[in-house]
């Protein structure tokens, strides 16, 4: 056993068992004439070792990977995506050893041992071998049943059976969120006080999105917290970053998440603008996109849609409940749609806006929904959310809420192509808003139109000072200028 595992396998045998991870299914019957394992005599020495070790290499050789039967058992749990249940004692080929099985797409596999502890014995079973891997698309559900005490899962090398990430548990089940390829799922049952590896070899494969369908879905789940995100067949699971929780005996639980950024592959595909339907018994929660500051808002019909600017984002969110809350992050590519690929920059496909009269500038203060002040720049096709560099706002209850400081505001990236001349007319819940341009090699210039000066000169900063009676916001937009005939 690789000396890695050896101490994963150490530290889980340590442990207790943390509230709500507990399998519990009981399934399969027991044989009557069969006292409970726990409590039949465990025979010691070489001779027990030796009949352990045979049975083993006997349930391996008897069900090789890759073969199964056809599920239909109906104590069987039911398949969702894919169940994994355990049990103590095999019943069918030896009731001394603990046994696994996989049961996806109507097969069901039984895991295959690498060497263990069992009851006071040492047992050498043959390498696992990674032959006829189960296909599992990306996001795959992993429902958790069986007898065993806890269970861990993991995603291995297929040749070294070195651990290469977790796979998140929370209370009953997990999700196959890993980079398309080739792994063991390696599931690790205790039954106290010992620890069974068991192995699976799989196949993890990506999903083509059905870029037709109407809405996404989001699941949020308070403690443990866990949000599930779904659209047109891909589906995305998250659990929390950072939460907070206070049980019914009053003890206060705090997770903290390490954040790194989400990978290329585990971003959901979904058209701009898609509208966005949310379960859970959250009772507040509020959004935005990185970079760039948008959010998931109401769209003219009322519903929660993501916004109308393509490109790749992280979408933080944080649910609350009269306990605590949690924040979530997941990576999305918005498309825009008729597309396959994000919309490219206005400079990249410029259309004639000449003949516009003016651009116009949305801008909202909080609300019931938002989780900050909001301000859209629209212009012929474009419409944009500037970045949010910074905020102040009072709340209700007299508390004052500051946000902002967000470092993509500094990334210089294309937000708008404008054509000098033209005016700029605002409208929103606003008292007051000044407009500034600025431009290289040279200050800060107040403005009512798109002005002159700036053509030619690059990309330039719009920035948007904003005051209401309950605070103030300032907005960025990354611009060029172009003449009127656009030139």
């Amino acid at each position: 056993m690789p000396e890695r595992w050896e101490r994963e396998l150490g530290k889980l045998g340590r442990e207790e068992m943390p509230a709500g991870v507990r399998v519990r299914a009981e399934e399969g019957p027991r044989a009557e004439s069969m006292p409970p394992p726990r409590q039949r005599a465990v025979a010691a020495g070489v001779a027990f070792a030796v009949f352990l070790a045979a049975g083993a290499f006997a349930f391996q050789a008897l069900r090789p990977i890759g073969g199964g039967r056809l599920a239909g058992d109906p104590s069987e749990p039911m398949l969702t995506d894919a169940t994994v249940t355990f049990h103590e004692s095999d019943l069918e080929y030896n009731p001394d050893l603990p046994y696994a099985e996989l049961m996806v797409n109507g097969m069901t596999v039984r895991g295959q041992f690498d060497s263990l502890s069992w009851r006071n014995a040492d047992i050498d079973t043959d390498r696992p071998t990674y032959v006829d891997p189960l296909s599992f698309p990306l996001g795959s559900r992993v429902v958790i049943a069986g007898d065993a005490d806890a269970v861990a899962g993991t995603f291995a090398d297929p040749s070294t059976r070195d651990p290469i990430q977790d796979l998140p548990l929370t209370d009953l089940d997990g999700y196959v969120m890993a980079e398309p390829g080739e792994y063991f799922l390696v599931f690790e049952a205790k039954w106290a006080p010992d620890v069974v590896p068991f192995y699976f070899p799989i196949k993890v494969r990506p999903v083509e999105p059905d870029l037709t369908d109407a809405d996404a879905e989001l699941s949020i789940t308070a403690y443990p917290f866990e949000a599930v995100m779904t659209y047109g067949g891909q589906r995305s699971a998250i659990q929390e970053l950072d939460g907070s929780w206070t049980t019914e005996d009053g003890k206060a639980q705090e997770t903290h998440g390490l954040f790194s950024g989400i990978a290329e592959w585990a971003r959901l595909q979904i058209p701009v603008g898609t509208p966005l339907q949310i379960s859970g018994n959250w009772e507040d929660w509020r959004n935005h996109l990185e970079p760039g500051g948008g959010r998931v808002t109401p769209n003219d019909q009322g519903a929660l849609a993501f916004p109308s600017s393509a490109g790749t984002f992280n979408w933080r969110m944080t649910a609350a409940w009269p306990q605590g809350e949690a924040e979530f992050v997941f990576g999305v590519e918005l498309l825009d749609r008729g597309l396959d690929s994000p919309a490219q920059s206005p400079s990249s496909t410029p259309a004639d806006n000449s003949s516009l009269a003016s651009v116009s500038l949305e801008i909202h203060g909080l609300d019931g929904s938002a989780g900050r002040p909001v301000a859209v720049a629209l212009f012929g096709a474009q419409r944009e959310e500037g970045c949010v560099q910074w905020f102040e706002w009072q709340q209700l209850d007299g508390t004052i809420e500051t946000g902002g400081g967000n470092l993509a505001c500094d990334e210089v990236q294309l937000d708008l192509e404008l054509v000098a001349g033209k005016a700029i007319e605002l409208s929103g819940d606003f008292a007051d808003a000044q407009i500034h341009f600025n431009w290289p090699d040279t200050g800060q210039l107040e403005v009512d139109h798109v002005p002159k000066e700036a053509v030619g000169r690059g990309i330039s900063i719009m920035i948007i000072e904003v005051q209401w009676p309950q605070g103030q916001a300032t907005f960025i937009f990354w611009v060029e200028v172009v003449k009127a005939d656009g030139g």
